[in-house]
C-alpha cells in the first residue's frame, strides 16, 4: 500500500506541477487515495522530493534526478555528507548530518559498491550490511578511498 501510494506520488510529481501538499492530497484523492498531511510529508521525505522555484518564482515539488555518473555522484555524496565511517562486525555505520542519510544511502545503492549487500538509512545514520566474503574494515577502506579521490577518479571502486 505504501509503495503503491509513493509510486502514485512520484508519477504525479513527474507529470504535473504540484505546488503544495494540499494540491498533492487533492490529486491523490481524485485517484481514490485519501492521505493525511503527516503521511504525505513522510512520503515526500522518503522519496527525496524537494521544492524548487520554477519560472515566475512559484515553488513546485520535484524528485531528484538520477545521476548520470553513479560513481562520481557517490564520491561527491560521501565527501559532502559522510562524517564518520565505522566498521561494526559484518556491518558498517555511516554518520551524516541530520536529514542526509537517505540521500547518501541511495547513492551507495545506485553505485553498487563492492562488498555492500544492502543499506538501511535513518535520519542521520546508515547501516551497510556487508556482502558474503566482504569485511567491514575492507568496506570502510573502500568508502574512505572513494571519498578522498579527486573528482572523476572513481572508476573501478564500484561493482
Amino acid at each position: 500500500m505504501k509503495e503503491l501510494r509513493q509510486q502514485r506520488i512520484a508519477d504525479l510529481l513527474r507529470t504535473r506541477r504540484i505546488t503544495s501538499q494540499s494540491a498533492l492530497a487533492a490529486a491523490l484523492a481524485l485517484e481514490g487515495e485519501q492521505v493525511t498531511q503527516a503521511t504525505l510529508s513522510r512520503d515526500l521525505d522518503e522519496l527525496g522530493a524537494i521544492r524548487v522555484k520554477e519560472g515566475g518564482g512559484r515553488p513546485v515539488y520535484r524528485l531528484p534526478e538520477e545521476p548520470s555518473d553513479a560513481d562520481e555522484h557517490l564520491r561527491t555524496m560521501l565527501h559532502t555528507f559522510a562524517r564518520e565511517i565505522t566498521p561494526a562486525r559484518h556491518m558498517v555505520v555511516v554518520r551524516t548530518p541530520p536529514g542526509c542519510a537517505q540521500a547518501l544511502a541511495r547513492a551507495l545503492d545506485t553505485a553498487q559498491v563492492t562488498g555492500a549487500l544492502a543499506t538501511i538509512a535513518g535520519d542521520d545514520t546508515i547501516l551497510i550490511v556487508c556482502a558474503e566474503g566482504a569485511t567491514a574494515r575492507g568496506l570502510v577502506a573502500s568508502l574512505e578511498q572513494i571519498r578522498t579521490l579527486p573528482a572523476s577518479h572513481t572508476q573501478g571502486a564500484t561493482r
